[in-house]
Parts: structure tokens; sequence; C-alpha cells
């Protein structure tokens, strides 16, 4: 017997509805302990269209499914599924005009441990974009595809890096009978070697780098940081600012390559701090906000390599090794025990050159794609 019924799908359209959106869907995952949530007040920020110009142009649709739980015996809590409905699934539809395939994208997808959940979600859907011209959907992705997209496939015993996309055991299965599988992507892991390596002197000069450059004059770099797979659009301008406040509420360490004045590569480094947003709930009170902006300066034991790369012109004249080696000596600065890169999709050039320095694989993730 499905553990649901009377089911019904909706779309939160006022802000107040949208709030209750929000809420809903943290309560999905909030008792799962290997769960780090995001930062809360930066996640309901984002989550405003009217603050978050980068959303507003996707036109989101914030859909969710609930339900009555039936009435299990033996319960004490009988009643209590009679009056309240549940959340069983939840998405935001996003569709990028960048894309020529006639795709949207389910944007921070979850659901209940139930088929039956999903599949109702996603014929919601399907009724709601009827007629829009878009073909097909594409998820679980974040706010945009390049971070927090995919499903996690394995691991569950280990607690994902910070700006890592969670989800529980059942989840791929679950999916698996309704969508179908589109791509897959890997998480690396480094350990950080002592005494820390020295960095090649040649062939680039190395800088500190200003992260924020990376959404003006250094856009082409963070676009190249972002591989293409699924068809996903690289980050323009707009995309990119918002790349950069989504993990700029913790502390950033960056290194820009230059020959003859210009940039052909560079690394963006960040603490992994999914522990501690996992102990304070996501800075979901002012109390644990508080100790957040305490712990977020703190030492930790593993770094995330968030973004990387080496223009296409310049590869293969040493500059993504000396870039590593540069990544390396700061991890060890900063007493990391271990770095970790990703996810890369399973065919991108990141992960064939980290293969080369011993690094582990770590988790995988999946996309799906359900046809219209």
């Amino acid at each position: 017997m499905a553990a649901y019924f009377n089911y019904h799908s909706q779309i939160a359209t006022s802000r107040w509805e949208r709030r209750s959106f929000i809420h809903d869907w943290w309560r999905l995952y909030a008792d799962d302990p290997k769960w780090a949530p995001p930062y809360y007040p930066l996640l309901r920020q984002e989550l405003e269209p009217g603050r978050n110009s980068h959303l507003a142009r996707l036109d989101p649709l914030f859909v969710k499914t609930e339900a009555l739980p039936r009435r299990q015996k033996n319960s004490p809590y009988t009643w209590s599924g009679a009056i309240f409905e549940r959340m069983v699934a939840a998405t935001i539809v996003l569709g990028d005009s960048r894309r020529q395939d006639h795709a949207a994208y389910l944007g921070l997808l979850r659901c209940a441990n139930e088929v039956e959940s999903l599949e109702r979600l996603l014929k919601y859907v399907a009724e709601t974009l009827a007629g829009s011209g878009y073909r097909r959907v594409i998820g679980p992705t974040g706010l945009s595809p390049h971070l927090n997209s995919g499903l996690l496939q394995d691991y569950w015993d280990r607690l994902p890096p910070l700006h890592t996309a969670y989800a529980p055991p059942y989840m791929p299965e679950t999916v698996g009978l309704v969508m179908r599988p589109l791509a897959r992507s890997q998480l690396y892991h480094l350990n950080v070697p002592p005494p820390p390596p020295s960095v090649p002197a040649l062939p680039a000069k190395l800088l500190p780098l200003e992260p924020l450059r990376l959404a003006t004059d250094l856009l082409p770099l963070l676009a190249a940081a972002c591989p293409t797979w699924a068809n996903f659009s690289p980050p323009d301008a707009r995309e990119a600012a918002f790349l950069l406040r989504r993990v700029k509420p913790w502390p950033l360490s960056g290194w820009l390559a230059e020959i003859d004045e210009q940039p052909p590569g560079f690394v963006l480094l960040q603490p992994d701090l999914a522990p501690r947003l996992r102990l304070a709930k996501g800075g979901r009170n002012l109390l644990w906000r508080a100790w957040l902006a305490w712990a977020g300066r703190r030492p930790v034991s593993h770094g995330r390599v968030l973004y990387g790369a080496v223009l296409p012109n310049w590869q293969g004249r040493g500059i993504g090794r000396q870039l590593l080696h540069q990544a390396l000596q700061t991890a060890h600065q900063q007493g990391w025990q271990s770095l970790t890169f990703g996810p890369f999709p399973t065919a991108a050039l990141g992960g064939k050159f980290l293969k080369r320095y011993g690094v582990q694989p770590g988790q995988s993730y999946m996309l799906y794609q359900y046809e219209l």
C-alpha cells in the first residue's frame, strides 16, 4: 500500500507561498544525518526572483506535490496524517533560453521515498509546460547547472563536501524508475603531501586572484572551468555573479596564472565547511548563524577546489601542473589533509588530468531526463 493518498500539485506564486515552499522543501531532508544544508539566509535570498536576476530570467516555477499520509497501524499518531498534508516532492522548474534543445531544468529536485510522489510531480510539470515549447526536463540541478547538480549515486556513508548535492540512498532507485539516465559526473580526492610541494617557477607567474573578476574580465576562465556536459550553456556574467555569491559566505583562496600579462589559467579554493553547516543546521536561527560566522574562519581538515582551468590555447605547457602544485601548497598552509575536486563529467579533461597525480575517485552523480 502506498504511504500517501490524496495527492495534489500546485505552483507557489506569491512571496509568502515561496517562503512556505522553502520551509517544506527543507524539511524533506532535515532529519537526514548525512545532509549538509546550504546556508539558509543566502538560500532564501537567492530564491527570491526580485533579488536574484539570474533566477528571474529563468522564469522559475516553484512546483510542489502534497499528500496525506496513510494511517499507520498501531501508530500513536493515527489521526495526525488525516489532518495535515505533507510536501512529498518539490522542484523549481527553470527555463534557460540559451539552450537550443527545448529542455528545462529541474532545480533542487527532491521527493519522499515513494515512486508515485515523483510521478505525480513530473506529470504536473508536463501539464504545466504543455504548449511552452519544452520537450523534456533535466535534473536534478542547482539554480545553476554548474553548482550542486546531479543525483548522488554512492558513498552514502560519507558526508558530501561543500557545494555538492546530496540525496538519500533511496533516490537513485526512485528516480531511475521514472526518469532516464543522461550523464554522470564524479568527485576526486587528493591527499595533501607533507612537506609542501615546491611550485615550479615556470612557465607562468602566479598571482593572488580576486574572485569577483571571474564574473567580469576573467569570465572566459570561469567558462572554461564549467564543462558543457548535457548541453549546459557556459556561464555568462549574470550567472557567474550568482555562482560567486553562492560560494562567497566562506573564505576563498585563488591563484591566477599570468604569462606576458595574459591570464591563461586559475584555481579557486575554499575550506570544506560541510560538517559545520550540518552541525549548525544551515544557520536557520540567529544563534547558529553567529556560530557559523565564527566557525567559518576556524581551521578545518579538508579543502575544496571549486573551479580551476587552463584556456585551451594554453594547455600542454605545464600551467595546470603549476596551478595544482600551488593549490597543494595553499592546502598545506591551511592545514588541510586533503582536497576534493569536481564533480567532473566522466569524459572531462579535468578528471583525466588529475588521475596523473594519484587522485582517488569519490562520490558519483547522475543527471536524468524526463520526456514531456
